[in-house]
């Protein structure tokens, strides 16, 4: 027989774990009890437990305390913790220190405490080689009922049967208590998502674990209800009003019920959520349709955001972006950040915000607005900028951080904090008197591009001489001054040769070329192509686009 040891301040606590499970069937033995730290850590050397299940909280030694010292002693004893659902910062603590799983005191059962035990007493075996096999005849199938149940129900929501025929054979055995004639399905979607660069992976199985448990508990105070997770920070529920389908009863009941999930899950692990609730159905085989229902619903979450319950009745017409009005920033976005004009910028992203929260914009529009706006920042500012960036969000860059964000208000929140970032970013650069300097430079060239920017012209505008100009232009842009003040005519040629107002050679003169044989040398230069081709190739896109 396994040795096991209680720890436990309270009593009754104690005497419902004792009497929970036949110990011996399941090869443990209760060898003794504690009623704190101190007194479980001299039990523990006196007894030599192979395991020891204790609280968390207790007088004059606490569990963690008492696990830390007990390790220095025997580091192989193994440790089950009780806790609650306020002490989760207590039970990531005490798994750091070694503590093999944990139970939450309001979810002891029979089945869960029996599951708990068949694994544990797996895993000392395997790491006990003095304990004789013999010692332990009884074996139990490794998956409860609670499982199966699960991954039934996971297997007919993902529409794995054709007929009836396997899901009758496997209902007697399941024991669920949903009535068939009326069941719905819901699902519950959180921002847990957002934690998942604050914990380890073995912290977000426990916050997962906690999540579902609080669902579980609270919904049958009011429902038959079954949960099961459907990906990371997303549940899945099956269960059955009791009165029917159509009454405001129901949906008071589901009100309430959802209502109290989402309070719990904020007070106790401090996520957001939301609910929605399919129509009711008459037959397993129609609880896909439920499920998609049910997502579909969700979909308003973006518009809504969390702490929402939303019917799928309810859903009447979709945001689908009608009429909406894109913004290209593709020309005044780069304009702006290549003359670090704050004032200008800040007046961009005041429009994107405008137009994300006014101009009717579908989920995908947002998204993608979003995401021309990030690349475009993050070219354009350059390499440090990205590299400030990203050590700001996690090492992530902000076009991959956007796509996960799941409401409309949380991408406001993130475009609000983008926008502070940068123009801290430039606000640094500006304190520097050159980075001004050249800033002023640019923005005269590209104000005069018409004409013919000489670089004594455009020093004297400054206030500067034309050698020191030369030489801090370089220095900070990379290129020289013609360089420079050719790249800004020939972006207006393109601009002017895509509108297709203009000759080739009105162009040249617009913009102070000698001649247009010239003009179209540099312009080959620059682009790769010459003004004719550049002309059929722009034709040529707007004719497959």
């Amino acid at each position: 027989m396994l040795k096991v040891l209680l720890v436990e301040d309270e009593t009754l606590v104690k005497v419902g774990i004792n009497s929970l499970v036949n110990w011996r069937d399941m090869g443990f033995k209760v060898v003794a009890e504690g009623s704190n730290g101190e007194h479980g850590l001299s039990l523990i050397k006196e007894y030599q437990p192979d395991l020891v299940i204790t609280d968390i909280v207790m007088p004059k030694m606490n569990g963690i305390d008492m696990m830390r010292k007990a390790k220095e002693y025997n580091p192989d004893i193994t440790f089950i913790i009780l806790s609650s659902y306020n002490e989760f910062d207590l039970v990531k603590q005490a798994m750091k220190y070694g503590a093999w799983d944990y139970i939450l005191k309001l979810n002891i059962s029979e089945e869960s405490m029996k599951e708990m035990l068949i694994n544990v007493k797996e895993k000392i075996i395997s790491s006990n080689k003095k304990i004789n096999d013999e010692t332990m005849p009884i074996v139990y199938d490794t998956q409860s009922t609670s499982i199966m149940r699960q991954e039934f129900l996971k297997s007919i929501l993902e529409n794995n049967f054709d007929d009836r025929k396997y899901i009758d054979a496997k209902l007697p055995s399941m024991k669920l208590e949903l009535n068939e004639a009326m069941m719905k399905v819901g699902l519950v979607n959180t921002n847990l998502y957002l934690t998942e660069s604050k914990y380890n992976d073995k912290d977000l199985k426990l916050l997962d674990f906690m999540i579902i448990e609080i669902l579980n508990e609270i919904g049958n105070e009011f429902f038959n209800c079954y949960f099961l997770k459907l990906s990371f920070g997303a549940y899945v529920m099956v269960f059955s009003p009791e009165v029917p389908a159509k009454s405001h009863e129901t949906d008071r009941q589901i009100k309430i019920m959802g209502n109290t999930m989402l309070e719990m899950l904020k007070k106790y692990i401090n996520i957001d959520a939301a609910i929605s609730i399919s129509d009711t159905y008459d037959s397993y085989l129609s609880l896909p349709q439920a499920l998609a229902q049910a997502k579909e619903a969700m979909d308003i979450l973006f518009y809504k955001g969390y702490g929402s319950i939303i019917f799928f009745d309810d859903v009447s017409e979709k945001n689908s972006g009608y009429g909406s009005k894109q913004i290209n920033l593709k020309e005044s976005l780069p304009k702006a950040i290549e003359i670090c004009d704050l004032t200008l910028i800040n007046n961009i992203f005041d429009s994107i915000v405008y137009n994300i929260q006014s101009a009717n914009m579908s989920k995908h529009e947002i998204y993608e607005l979003c995401n021309q706006t990030f690349c475009l920042c993050d070219i354009h500012l350059g390499e440090e900028w990205q590299i400030d960036s990203k050590a700001q969000i996690e090492d992530k860059p902000a076009v991959e951080t956007v796509y996960k964000l799941q409401t409309l208000r949380e991408i406001l929140e993130f475009i609000e904090n983008y926008r502070n970032r940068m123009n801290n970013f430039l606000g640094r650069k500006h304190d520097d008197e050159k980075h001004n300097l050249v800033w002023g430079a640019k923005k005269y060239i590209i104000n005069n591009c018409m004409g013919t920017p000489k670089l004594k012209e455009v020093a004297d505008s400054l206030n500067i001489s034309a050698g020191y100009l030369s030489s801090i232009f370089t220095k900070y842009t990379g290129m020289c001054f013609t360089d420079y003040v050719n790249k800004v005519k020939i972006d207006e040629a393109k601009k002017m040769l895509k509108d297709g107002q203009r000759k080739i050679y009105e162009i040249s003169y617009l913009l102070g070329y000698e001649n247009a044989c010239y003009f179209s040398k540099i312009f080959k230069k620059i682009t790769g192509c010459s003004p004719t081709e550049f002309i059929k190739n722009t034709v040529s896109d707007n004719l497959y686009n």
